[in-house]
């Protein structure tokens, strides 16, 4: 009887000194180990955030609405050809709204008749509504560039027309220089030149009188 009341209180204290030194096994539970990584604490986070510039900060991508459409050459190249019929078509409709809608604020326009002065956005838009009468025009060839945000045009047209009621009609080349901006193709600038009429059958041109023998 004494052995065995010996042992109980043996085995009392042992299960007494097992609980103090582990405080996780409690009533009997078994309970897993959390993990005792320390956390930093709240005012340290907020120390990080003020010491780092914002610029270095992580941050999360824009959503999809605000991103800038990109454009490949392709579609930039057939938007540019429609730009270039919409302009043509506005100096015939003398559309004033659409022409100021096209030409960048800083356009320019020079042609063989401009020497070194070229014609400003406003005086080329006022000029054209005042005296162009353009009664038809035609795209024969165009040639797009494409550099970024950036494009050349070349274009090659036919039109019928007057301005300030002398004959306007021929052939022309066209450079026009494309920037996007605000995500929005306008023209800044553009070049143009009358192609010289091809003679008439019966004519003969400075190059025959050249190549003829004396």
């Amino acid at each position: 009887m004494k052995k065995n009341l010996t042992g109980m209180v043996l085995a009392v204290v042992w299960l007494s000194a097992l609980t103090l030194t582990d405080p996780q096994l409690v009533d009997g539970q078994n309970t897993p180990k959390q993990d005792d990584a320390p956390k930093p604490p709240t005012a340290l986070v907020d120390a990080w955030r003020k010491a780092v510039p914002e610029a270095e900060q992580p941050s999360s991508p824009a959503p999809a609405s605000e991103t800038a459409e990109v454009e490949n050459s392709t579609d930039i190249e057939k938007k540019l050809i429609d730009l270039e019929n919409e302009w043509m078509d506005s100096v015939k409709r003398r559309d004033q709204v659409n022409l100021e809608r096209i030409l960048a604020s800083d356009f320019s326009i020079i042609n063989e008749r401009s020497r070194i002065n070229s014609t400003s956005r406003n005086r080329y838009i006022n000029s054209t509504i005042r005296f162009w009468r353009l009664s038809d025009y035609k795209l024969e060839k165009t040639s797009v560039r494409v550099y970024g945000e950036s494009a050349v045009v070349n274009i090659w047209y036919s039109q019928q027309g007057q301005v300030n009621g002398q004959e306007a009609s021929g052939e022309f080349l066209a450079t026009d220089v494309w920037v996007k901006r605000d995500n929005r193709w306008q023209a800044v600038a553009r070049h143009t030149s009358q192609q010289a009429k091809p003679p008439a059958a019966n004519e003969t041109t400075p190059q025959q009188i050249r190549s003829r023998k004396p």
